[in-house]
């Protein structure tokens, strides 16, 4: 993971374009969005650092490389459940490098310091949904 940095969004609106095109190929389907367009909005919603949600992105030498965020809610019907790490994503060519680890401590780091108890490694109280997509993921982030 040499020279990845780990940023907030909102100080790198930039890669809001190439993010959402990527986000949208990749969940379209799932979420029905219908175009980047959509998306774009979504991300200019997570924008903050002191409120949720918030979102962040992995780069470097001005590359995209992935993102991640906290949200309020992630689970329609289940607004009990919050907050959630929500929207993990890295792209094709930049997986198998910890750019997804790091960006989901990011997150756990961000719950912590907002009095939000993450019990690491397993986000106790961050809610994660996990379909068959991420379940690979997530397992490599259990040690």
């Amino acid at each position: 993971m040499d020279g990845v940095r780990i940023s907030y969004l909102i100080d790198h609106p930039e890669y809001i374009p190439q993010l959402a095109q990527w986000l949208f190929e990749q969940w379209d389907a799932i979420l029905g969005e219908g175009t980047p367009e959509a998306r774009i909005k979504k991300l200019n919603a997570h924008m903050n650092r002191g409120k949720l949600p918030i979102a962040w992105i992995g780069h470097a030498n001005g590359q995209l490389m992935g993102t991640a965020a906290i949200r309020v809610h992630d689970l329609e019907g289940r607004e009990d459940l919050t907050p959630w790490l929500a929207g993990v994503f890295v792209g094709s060519q930049f997986r198998r490098r910890g750019i997804s680890a790091a960006l989901c401590a990011t997150v756990e780091g961000a719950a912590r310091s907002q009095g939000i108890e993450t019990r690491p490694p397993k986000f106790t109280d961050v809610h994660v949904q996990v379909n068959a997509i991420f379940l690979g993921l997530f397992r490599c982030l259990d040690p």
